[in-house]
């Protein structure tokens, strides 16, 4: 992995590795497997994230799986990175300005992200974690606990994939990220299922 040192993080300079996304292409699927079994088959590829909804409850309505991240976002103290592409820019700046950034910037309408048809909760977005210590950020709090794991306070991914599995009726729904490089290459990639 390249790591390019600058003065701040940009957004140009990232989408310069990730292009622009153009869409969300949604297709329906049919798994030869039990739902949990499938996502089994991913969980030791980086950046997977699997929600799975518990019980038999009428809240209970999707199993998500997201895999293959095109994008990811993390760090503590002072020192975050995002990384496309196999290149890694790393800031010192404020996490959360430099998600909003993030989000700003490959922003599209809720008609790409949800194409009509198509009943699912997402299709495309950021998935992982904000830890309890990135509070400090906003405001001073005692810290009663030793911080002795280290982990990110921040750890984020935008998969390329996304396979909703809905429980009610079963049907399961590919979306994919179209997204265009400068280069015009286009990055269309499901050909994990």
């Amino acid at each position: 992995m390249s790591d390019i040192e600058g003065k701040g993080f940009t957004l140009d300079r990232l989408l310069s590795y990730s292009g622009i996304i153009t869409g969300i292409h949604t297709e329906p699927i049919e798994l030869t497997e039990p739902f949990l079994d499938t996502a089994e088959r991913f969980a030791h590829l980086p950046g997977t994230v699997l929600l799975a909804s518990g019980g038999d409850l009428d809240c209970a309505k999707h199993h998500i799986l997201a895999v293959n991240p095109w994008l990811s976002f993390s760090g503590r103290d002072n020192d975050y990175a995002v990384s496309v592409q196999g290149h890694e820019v790393k800031t010192g700046s404020d996490p959360l300005k430099m998600l909003r950034e993030l989000l700003n910037g490959f922003k599209i309408s809720p008609s790409e992200i949800n194409p009509v048809g198509t009943d699912i909760p997402v299709a495309a977005g950021l998935f992982g974690y904000f830890s309890y210590d990135l509070k400090d950020l906003l405001e001073e709090l005692p810290r009663p606990s030793v911080d002795d794991l280290q982990l990110p306070q921040i750890y984020l991914f935008a998969p390329s994939i996304i396979v909703t599995h809905k429980l009610e009726t079963g049907e399961t729904l590919l979306s994919v990220v179209d997204r265009k490089t400068e280069e015009g290459f286009s990055t269309r990639n499901h050909d994990l299922f």
